[in-house]
């Protein structure tokens, strides 16, 4: 969906201001090393997961975690390469408007597929027993696939809104790719984190009333008290892992909303170093996943732990 004129963005229908030449270079320099973090990163959470079995084994949240991957390393070979083959240097019109809406597929399948883990990790805080029974590998894979396909019948359609070359069907269509792509999937992480960091104070609440009640104890309720803490632990790890994830993708749309409003009322103009800086914001979405997982969870640091030390033995 949406026209774009930018590296896989939607801001065709933006007013210029006139900004430095070294200012928007300096931003095109960022977008070439961005990109090279977002396909040597997810690259390596794509091969951690599939190499490493105790993490593949396990559908939520590591199947989630290597389809959103995989969506984020596409963004990283969609998006930039295109830009500086069709912008830069030359193709038809027709070659353009596919590469444009590939563009933007790429990071409407990022998006969803930031929901689905989302969505997961809500439902494994907010229904710990019915996310055991409910998110099975069979499931956990319809959500994936849900996920994917509802990004390209999006996508197929603004493709075909866009061959008409009518600019009121493609100004609509911009308006529906923003809402779908960055305003709801923005309003649903937010809403399911709130939720989940009032579930998790809550739940941290009773664990020190209960641990208070049982100082008396014997030492084995003590013992089983610890190691239901220890997976309470991981618990919240996991969701503060995809915390920080969301968190950089709200922030990021929250520009992208801006423009939104500057386009819709016309009260305001954008420079193209601000649509730059855009750009470069939904790109840095798909480049923390990996640094985020090294630093945040013990089974993926674990799983890569494995994996070297087996190539060692080898």
């Amino acid at each position: 969906m949406a026209s774009t004129n930018e590296s896989g963005s939607i801001f065709a229908n933006t007013t210029f201001k006139g900004d430095p030449k070294p200012l928007l270079e300096a931003f095109d320099y960022i977008k070439i090393f961005i990109t090279v973090g977002i396909i040597v990163g997810n690259s390596l959470v794509i091969y951690v997961i599939m190499a490493v079995r105790s993490l593949r084994e396990h559908a939520s949240p590591n199947w989630y975690i290597l389809s959103l991957g995989i969506a984020d390393l596409l963004v990283g070979l969609v998006n930039n390469p295109g830009y500086y083959i069709c912008l830069r240097v030359s193709c038809s019109p027709l070659v353009k408007k596919v590469w444009l809406h590939c563009a933007n597929f790429t990071f409407l399948a990022s998006s969803y597929n930031l929901c689905a883990l989302t969505l997961d990790r809500y439902m494994a805080v907010i229904h710990p027993f019915r996310h055991h029974a409910f998110m099975t590998p069979a499931r956990c894979i319809s959500v994936i696939v849900t996920a994917w396909v509802a990004s390209l019948l999006l996508q197929l359609i603004g493709f075909i809104v866009s061959l008409d070359n009518d600019p009121l069907a493609n100004y609509i269509d911009t308006i529906i790719y923003v809402i779908l792509a960055n305003t709801i999937p923005s309003v649903f992480v937010i809403f399911s984190y709130v939720r989940i960091l009032i579930q998790v104070r809550r739940h941290k609440k009773q664990i020190e009333t209960h641990e208070m009640q049982l100082a008396a104890n014997s030492h084995e309720i003590i013992q089983r008290e610890k190691s239901t803490k220890r997976i309470g632990n991981r618990v919240r790890t996991s969701w503060a892992t995809v915390g920080i994830v969301v968190l950089v993708f709200v922030t990021s749309n929250a520009f992208v909303q801006y423009w939104f409003i500057c386009t819709l009322s016309g009260s305001c103009s954008t420079s193209p170093a601000f649509i730059k800086f855009l750009v470069a914001g939904r790109y840095i979405n798909s480049c923390v996943n990996f640094f985020v997982y090294v630093i945040m969870k013990e089974d993926f640091r674990c799983g890569i732990r494995k994996m070297m030390s087996c190539k060692r033995e080898n």
